[in-house]
């Protein structure tokens, strides 16, 4: 599958959350980025015939993305309508309802794949799933802030992981809850794929 057509279908298949929580930073990862990353990640053997993982899933865009290009999946998400809409597009993936913190799975994938929360409302909301990221896999996707760039790479260095990529994409923002301001806004987000030590 060329990286076009899976935007293409992720385009086709991406479905909105029913009730965006803005204490959890709800917003869809536009499917071009989503296609963009996952066609790096199989590149580079990530993600074809491997096992995948993508914490805090919601309606599930970056799990079927995955699972189109050969992945073995599981989504985990803390809101079950999410997980609902998720099921919904694509059975086939094993989605899980817990809170990122709290899950404690007895197995180990090979990819994690997360556009955790940027933070905004929540301070510090976007660490628990870089920790458990290192916990539970061997690679990492992880978008954030490029703004808080810095401090990202200096809690991956300490949980002894490995930059081996960056990548900044802008990020749309459309209005969605009351405190925003613009119709959309694009914010500066960047990318990285870590090797955690295994």
């Amino acid at each position: 599958m060329k990286k076009k057509e899976l935007e293409m279908r992720l385009q086709a298949l991406q479905a909105k959350f029913p009730r965006p929580d803005p204490g959890l930073e709800q917003y869809l990862t536009p499917p071009k980025m989503v296609a963009d990353m996952l066609f790096d990640a199989f590149l580079l053997g990530d993600i074809g015939g491997k096992e995948v993982i993508d914490l805090g899933c919601g309606t599930g865009t970056f799990a079927m993305g995955a699972y189109l290009l050969g992945a073995n999946v599981t989504g985990v998400d803390v809101d079950p309508e999410a997980l609902e809409v998720a099921r919904s597009i694509n059975p086939k993936i094993a989605y899980i309802c817990a809170d990122v913190a709290d899950f404690y799975p007895e197995r180990r994938w090979d990819t994690s794949i997360q556009n955790p929360p940027f933070g905004s409302q929540r301070r510090g909301a976007d660490r628990p799933f870089i920790a458990k990221s290192a916990e539970i896999a061997k690679t990492l996707y992880t978008i954030h802030l490029d703004k808080s760039a810095d401090f990202i790479r200096g809690q991956i260095f300490r949980l002894g992981g490995r930059i081996t990529h960056e990548k900044g994409y802008k990020f749309p923002i459309p209005y969605t809850y009351d405190h925003h301001k613009k119709e959309v806004e694009r914010i500066d987000v960047k990318m990285f794929r870590v090797m955690w030590n295994v």
